[in-house]
């Protein structure tokens, strides 16, 4: 009986959570239930979510462009596919219990903001107007036939139950077994427009005693396998793990992760790609943004490499960057052009293809 009571508010929660997708149906967002925890807000479709006994399987699914889907499954036994499931093993911003995803792969300094759901990964809106930046250049970088490529798919806006605002956008590693990860801040300035003079400060400085004026890329965090692609004698370098390349280092850290000259010709691709974009483009500057790259290990040297660019937080446009100019009277000089962001991808793509292999195969030849 318990069960059977169970299985039926299941039911009539997916049944509300479709009525969404009827018309008028989003202003039912308003006056949601509070047990109603998850709600994901987007052009083409809703998602809601009930709150269940902790002892279930909570497994949600959408399908693109279609009516929206709700798809529970009770004590083993699936009562539709699902496209990516929570289990019991971490809590998710909206209060239910979801797969946190390999939380050792987020080298920012805002772990408690990622949040992962299946083939989903949910960032929380950063303070200071960074996140509102963010999700206002997400969408429509991801939009962009010429910056899709590039971007994450943005999936829309999830609030959770407090108020808070959380970006959801794909998840580079989903259905990797073991994934390994790179996040590589690209660029030559890190402060938006309008910054106070001390952080405009301890930025030049950072940029003067790092990798990040000399070659336009610094390494936040990486894992390298080890032998085997094992975990025993794995190096994490970056500066968040405290181990930050020197220019002389870099090279071979990107080439030791990549391994294969399968993925180091993908990413050289990739970087060659969004550098011709670059340097015809004048709509944007990007400033404290990464490539991630990342690979499942578990697949060796087999394993395809995956790359976008993350972190837009400090995306400005030309208009802004041009009236920044004005004001410090150097509209003389001012070049319309992501200079920074080219500058680091013309080194990417050196050391991808030129004297950045030729280092790193000289220093496997002397056994390093």
């Amino acid at each position: 009986m318990l069960l059977r009571s169970q299985a039926s508010r299941a039911v009539r929660g997916a049944r509300w959570w479709r009525s969404l997708a009827a018309p008028g149906g989003a202003s039912q967002l308003v006056s949601a239930p509070r047990d109603r925890l998850l709600v994901l807000t987007d052009v083409g479709f809703w998602q809601a979510t009930r709150r269940l006994p902790s002892s279930w399987g909570l497994h949600t699914a959408r399908q693109q462009g279609g009516d929206p889907l709700s798809l529970f499954a009770l004590a083993g036994v699936a009562l539709g596919c699902t496209a990516f499931a929570c289990s019991r093993t971490s809590t998710s911003p909206s209060g239910v219990r979801c797969d946190g995803g390999d939380r050792t792969l987020i080298f920012s300094g805002h772990v408690s903001g990622i949040q992962f759901q299946g083939s989903a990964l949910l960032k929380k809106l950063q303070s200071e107007g960074r996140g509102d930046r963010e999700a206002t250049y997400l969408p429509i970088l991801s939009a962009s036939p010429a910056w899709s490529p590039f971007v994450p798919k943005f999936n829309g806006i999830v609030k959770d139950v407090e108020g808070g605002s959380w970006l959801s956008m794909d998840n580079l590693t989903a259905g990797m077994k073991k994934p390994v990860v790179m996040d590589l801040k690209v660029g030559t300035r890190h402060y938006s427009p309008g910054e106070t003079p001390k952080k405009r400060h301890k930025e030049m400085m950072k940029a003067q005693t790092t990798t990040i004026s000399t070659l336009g890329l610094r390494v936040v965090g990486c894992r390298i396998p080890g032998s085997k692609y094992g975990d025993d004698d794995a190096e994490d370098w970056g500066y968040k793990p405290g181990r930050d390349p020197s220019a002389e280092e870099l090279p071979a850290v990107i080439h030791r992760f990549l391994r294969t000259e399968g993925r180091q010709r993908q990413a050289r691709a990739f970087a060659m790609a969004l550098l011709e974009h670059f340097r015809v483009q004048g709509d944007y500057v990007f400033m404290g943004s990464s490539l991630l790259l990342a690979y499942d290990s578990a697949l060796g040297d087999e394993a395809p490499l995956h790359v976008r660019m993350i972190d837009f937080g400090h995306v400005h446009t030309m208009t802004e960057m041009r009236a920044e100019a004005q004001d410090e009277g150097r509209l003389d000089t001012f070049e319309a052009r992501d200079v920074g962001y080219i500058k680091g991808l013309t080194t990417l793509v050196e050391i991808l293809g030129g004297e950045g292999q030729a280092m790193y195969e000289g220093m496997i030849g002397q056994g390093r």
